[in-house]
């Protein structure tokens, strides 16, 4: 084959000439080798220029995730400087661009791609280098090169799919799906600020920590009302809440209890005779015939109960333990008389023993490690349900809590910030609750975590538009990106489902059609690597960020991917439905259910085995990268669907261990007493018996009588 000239004119009168003229087909005469039809030269350079620059742009993000990688595992305290890495990153994408655009590799090399690319990057840096001057050089580089990814993948994408010769039944499935995709794509870009804004982030402005009360001090002490909402609970939990609400280390508080709609007195009865034992500051209420779950409860009860003096409202879950500290080191936000709400993150306790829950914990606490710390510095944190501090009157001026939504706390951190209020979370836990024991509890929970978002984006779309185009707020343009984004994120989530489907309907067509349509090989390698990129800084953030190890950073991501499937469907159920029925969280200790335990699984499980089967069917069938690479990744996801069962399995195999447990404690305490019965009758016989021959008394008698003794004495612990 002909040298290829250094010069971009000649460049392009070489890849011109490299193109065979003739009418269009996929793999033969008048067709590229990617498939694309080549009777419009142009259109097909424009096609190899957006492939370089697809190249560049990704292998830029590759460098940019290892150069974070490396300054947070072994530079953290002197990350690599600005000018090393602009000159770094962009050094490794001209040369890999370049070494991987050789003819192996399905791509025409071209200098004037790369020197576009080249120039738009150090561009960029350097505009934005003050803007993000409180981010390390790497981590300005990794959300740069993220950006310019996203951007050429879309256009690289639509082009692809518009110049692709195929049947029309393929491109339509493909044009089908590609929308889909180009939404999520640009969203992705955003996401990640969100994601990895405390692992690139050098520098914190605004509050994120303890505002404490001098509590000797002369002054005015907002009172504070904690308002509890339960239905059909385990009275002991909640009791025990109760108590732990009884030890604050505050002067100036009340404590609510909302029991709504339980019908059985055994459980709430309890309740109302532990509140008046703890005296004047407990107040219970059982109401029933409340509609709106938790969120009308709590508004029954804000209408009906609560006195003029209460300032701050405090929402805790009847699971949650809180720390004495909590409205000492807090309530100081509150002398801000626009401070809104503050938010601790949630936690939870007595999961360190359980290998279920340990994976549980971990995915639970990526989010309020990373989003959260995120969305508050650009003063967009959300209310999260339980250990929040709600001012009465933005509350009130918000309109009270939203009964039609499954995520009436989130939904209402939109309206606060709506009438102009500020919030603060704290990245310190306050209170600590329970982890699902079983996966059935755990899906039911984040099912309505990403079902409400999608009401909330749908619900409050037009306050999210630019100013004059939408509903007047006092939202600032990046509370609206954010809020904007929390309900995205989770609509999204809903393309899964549809995207299945599609791609199956693709593969299909492209296997009846006898299509074998060819990705270059170096995208292939580039989107690859990009892959395993985005998994490290997943990892790194658990190990730096929040000191996990790699195990338990590895077992939070098992159990995200055993969510997905429940959460693609709460997204498609918000999306077409208003009316969701609100599914609470069972408190009950779970009992074992053997194979039964994997009907929570189920679905996943058959979509796991399909996928699997259906993508070994193809890739052992077809010729052609897509439908390999595609055949692949149906397989991937296959295997991903399969943690949702692998959870179900862990989590019944420990119920049935709890309970042999509890069985074998309440067979231990009945032997326990038998044994401390029977010697009573059994020495005063064998006392008769030494009474009448004189025998002394035999060692297992006086052994027994030492036991016995021991039982009895008021040192030794009770038992059972």
């Amino acid at each position: 084959m002909a040298r290829r000239p250094a010069s971009v004119l000649g460049n392009l009168q070489w890849c011109l000439r490299q193109i065979p003229v003739g009418r269009p087909g996929l793999r033969g005469e008048g067709s590229s080798r990617c498939g694309l039809p080549t009777y419009l030269p142009s259109m097909r350079y424009l096609y190899e220029l957006a492939t370089n620059a697809l190249l560049f742009s990704a292998l830029a993000f590759v460098a940019s995730a290892v150069l974070v990688m490396y300054d947070k595992l072994f530079s953290d305290s002197k990350p690599t400087g600005r000018v090393a890495s602009y000159l770094g990153v962009t050094a490794f994408a001209v040369i890999g661009t370049w070494v991987m655009s050789g003819d192996t590799w399905l791509v025409t090399g071209d200098s004037l791609s790369i020197s576009i690319m080249v120039a738009a990057q150090i561009v960029l840096l350097l505009a934005t280098a003050y803007p993000m001057r409180r981010f390390m050089p790497s981590g300005q580089c990794l959300l740069i090169t993220n950006g310019m990814m996203v951007m050429m993948s879309v256009i690289w994408g639509t082009w692809f799919v518009v110049m692709l010769k195929v049947s029309l039944t393929t491109k339509f499935f493909m044009f089908l799906g590609f929308p889909m995709l180009a939404i999520t794509l640009p969203l992705s870009a955003f996401q990640a600020l969100e994601t990895w804004e405390v692992l690139i982030r050098r520098q914190w402005l605004r509050p994120r920590g303890r505002c404490p009360i001098d509590l000797n001090a002369k002054r005015h002490f907002p009172k504070v009302l904690f308002q509890l909402p339960c239905y059909s609970e385990p009275p002991e939990i909640v009791m025990a809440t109760m108590d732990k609400l009884n030890q604050m280390d505050y002067p100036n508080y009340q404590v609510m209890i909302i029991d709504n709609n339980t019908k059985d007195e055994a459980l709430w009865r309890p309740l109302e005779a532990h509140a008046k034992k703890l005296g004047e500051k407990f107040i219970f209420i059982h109401v029933e015939g409340i509609k709106g779950a938790k969120a009308g409860a709590m508004n029954y009860a804000n209408k009906n109960f609560l006195t003029p003096d209460v300032e701050v409202l405090a929402v805790i879950d009847a699971d949650y333990h809180p720390r004495t500290d909590f409205l000492k080191d807090l309530m100081g936000h509150f002398d801000d008389p626009k401070m809104g709400f503050v938010q601790t993150p949630h936690d939870y306790r007595d999961w360190q023993d359980s290998a279920y829950q340990r994976m549980c914990y971990w995915e639970y606490k990526l989010f309020f490690e990373t989003i959260m710390p995120s969305l508050n510095e650009r003063d967009a944190a959300l209310t999260v349900g339980t250990m929040c501090l709600i001012r009465r009157k933005a509350l009130e001026e918000a309109g009270g809590w939203a009964e039609w939504c499954q995520t009436e706390d989130s939904e209402l951190s939109i309206r606060i910030h709506a009438k102009g209020y500020s919030s603060v979370y704290t990245t310190e836990a306050y209170g600590f609750g329970i982890i699902p024991e079983t996966f059935t509890g755990y899906k039911k929970q984040r099912f309505r975590w990403i079902a409400g978002p999608v009401q909330e984006f749908k619900h409050h779309l037009f306050m999210f538009f630019p100013k004059g185009w939408g509903t007047p707020t006092e939202l600032t343009p990046l509370q609206k990106v954010h809020h904007l984004n929390h309900g995205m994120s989770s609509f999204t989530n809903g393309i899964s489902v549809i995207m299945t489907p599609v791609t199956l309907a693709v593969m299909l067509s492209m296997v009846i059609h006898h299509e074998a349509l060819n990705i270059p090989s170096a995208i292939i390698l580039a989107g690859t690597l990009m892959g395993l990129a985005k998994l490290g800084l997943t990892l790194v953030t658990y190990l730096t960020v929040m000191k996990v190890s790699l195990r338990d950073a590895i077992g939070g991501l098992i159990a995200s991917s055993a969510l997905a499937h429940t959460m693609a469907v709460a997204s498609v159920i918000g999306v077409i439905s208003d009316k969701i029925p609100w599914l609470r969280t069972n408190k009950f200790k779970a009992l074992p259910s053997g194979l039964a335990a994997l009907n929570a699984a189920q679905c996943e499980l058959i979509l796991g085995l399909t996928m699997i089967a259906a993508g070994l069917l193809i890739f052992s069938s077809v010729s052609g990268t897509l439908l390999i690479l595609m055949s692949i990744g149906m397989m991937i996801q296959g295997l991903l669907y399969g943690t949702a069962p692998l959870l179900a399995v862990m989590s019944e195999r420990e119920v049935q261990e709890r309970r042999a447990i509890e069985e074998g404690i309440d067979t231990a305490v009945e032997e326990a007493q038998a044994a401390a019965a029977m010697p009573i009758a059994q020495l005063a016989l064998e006392r008769i018996e030494q009474v009448a021959t004189g025998v002394r008394p035999h060692s297992h008698a006086a052994s027994a009588t030492r036991e016995l003794s021991l039982l009895r004495s008021p040192e030794t612990p009770e038992r059972g």
